[in-house]
């Protein structure tokens, strides 16, 4: 048997595991989603005592404590690099809040720059107090605390001398300035490496959903993650008493209408709208299969997608359509609509739709904008028909 982590095991093993360790008690067993080569069959304390897992050394935690007695004495800010992500936020969050909880809430601050709105989700959920570099007075001398950083032309310098790095990012030169770095590229995630610089002791929910947050961020909700990195975020799921889909919603929330509609602008002529609260696509593609292209907008956020195919020197098109699970469950079909467009199609020729309440198709006569313009009118009055239900 191949153990791979304290508790994590390969399938074929399991049997063997728990014969093993059926004299222990069972503590929160789950299966993670995602993750079909791993399962948590017991629970059993870290290797190093007090310590949640081993992404760093001994020597890297003795210049923690040392950054922290300066804390002390100077305060700190804190910062990540431009556009912040989850395990950027995470990291940093779970930092403040530790150094909070050794009496220094007013000398310890989170600067961000170029922050976007895909994690508002992960800051107001926590709370977290992050401030734009430009609130901070040029004469504020404090010195700094990078995480999650990786170069040093992906950070705004300002404050002080450069303290603390945290980061598991190849960081060159940038380690040559600062007075203690902690790095680990071996890790799949800063947030990890802070998990296991803060004593268990002190790990509250909140620290423990950020960085799970921060982990499931940057390993593609656990797809990248080695034996040890799951076996970190387990034990942070349990102290934060949530499930792995809320940490995958604020690692991952689903964009808004608006921001989708920016990103459709990669598919050319998009024509978009947004009915109520539900955002409609109707985008022209060279793929010979539109189904593709209908897939990859419903995907990204896109309500109802519908990919048109020009054939016959643009006189006529192959259309597909698909619509989100949460819209079919409340009665709009695809098909429907497919049959409704064919009908009111007035290019000439034959036009043929149909199909099932998820995704459709069909074959129609007329140009891309006539075309277009008729398939968003009538989804606008299926959403009516269907919401009015």
């Amino acid at each position: 048997m191949v153990k791979l982590y304290r508790g994590l095991v390969v399938p074929e093993a399991q049997r063997m595991a728990k014969l093993r360790n059926s004299h222990r008690p069972r503590i929160s067993q789950f299966r993670l989603k995602n993750l079909r080569n791993f399962r948590r069959v017991s629970s059993s304390p870290p290797s190093i005592p007090g310590f949640l897992g081993e992404r760093v050394t001994a020597a890297d935690r003795e210049k923690f404590e040392k950054t922290l007695e300066t804390v002390k004495r100077e305060g700190a800010i804190i910062s990540t690099h431009k556009t912040p992500d989850a395990d950027a936020f995470g990291a940093a969050f779970a930092l403040w809040q530790f150094i909070r909880l050794r009496g220094l809430m007013s000398q310890i601050d989170i600067a961000v720059s170029n922050r976007i709105h895909l994690t508002d989700k992960l800051v107001k959920e926590l709370e977290i107090p992050c401030k734009d570099w430009d609130c901070f007075a040029i004469s504020d001398r404090r010195p700094l605390i990078l995480v999650d950083v990786g170069s040093a032309d992906q950070f705004q310098r300002q404050g002080g001398d450069l303290l603390l790095i945290i980061d598991h990012h190849p960081i060159g030169d940038l380690s040559l300035k600062a007075r203690f770095t902690i790095a680990n590229e071996n890790a799949a995630s800063a947030s990890e490496m802070v998990a296991s610089l803060i004593p268990l002791d002190n790990l509250d929910s909140y620290m423990a959903l950020a960085l799970a947050a921060g982990i499931v961020g940057d390993t593609e909700k656990l797809v990248r993650a080695d034996a040890e990195t799951i076996g970190i975020f387990s034990r942070l799921l349990e102290i934060s008493g949530t499930t792995k889909t809320k940490i995958d919603e604020l690692a991952f929330p689903p964009p808004d209408p608006w921001t989708v509609r920016l990103m459709l602008r990669e598919f050319g002529n998009v024509r978009t709208a947004i009915h109520g609260k539900h955002l409609i696509a109707v985008a022209p593609t060279n793929l010979r299969i539109p189904a593709i292209a209908a897939s990859a907008m419903r995907d990204i956020g896109v309500c109802i997608a519908a990919a048109l195919r020009s054939e016959n020197d643009g006189l006529a098109h192959r259309i597909s359509i698909r619509v989100k699970p949460e819209l079919v469950d409340a009665g709009l079909d695809a098909g429907r609509i497919a049959r409704k467009t064919a009908a009111l199609c007035l290019g000439g020729g034959r036009n043929v739709g149909g199909g099932h309440r998820g995704m459709a198709g069909g074959s129609l006569t007329g140009s891309y904008e006539m075309l277009s313009e008729l398939l968003i009118e009538i989804i606008k009055n299926e959403l009516d028909r269907v919401m009015e239900k």
